[in-house]
């Protein structure tokens, strides 16, 4: 979805055991992704963190 270095921010919110990640990243222009809805534990991982 985006190289490492071009995140700007990545956020993880939970609710009721599920959770979003939201990601901005920069480039040519700002870009916005956000994945809803994912497992807890899928957030938590060290694959998110890495990305």
């Amino acid at each position: 979805m985006y190289a490492r270095a071009k995140l700007i921010e990545v956020e993880i919110k939970q609710s009721f055991g599920l959770a979003s990640i939201s990601m901005t990243g920069r480039g040519a222009s700002v870009r916005h992704a956000t994945l809803r809805d994912v497992t807890w534990d899928y957030a938590r991982t060290e694959d998110v963190r890495r990305s």
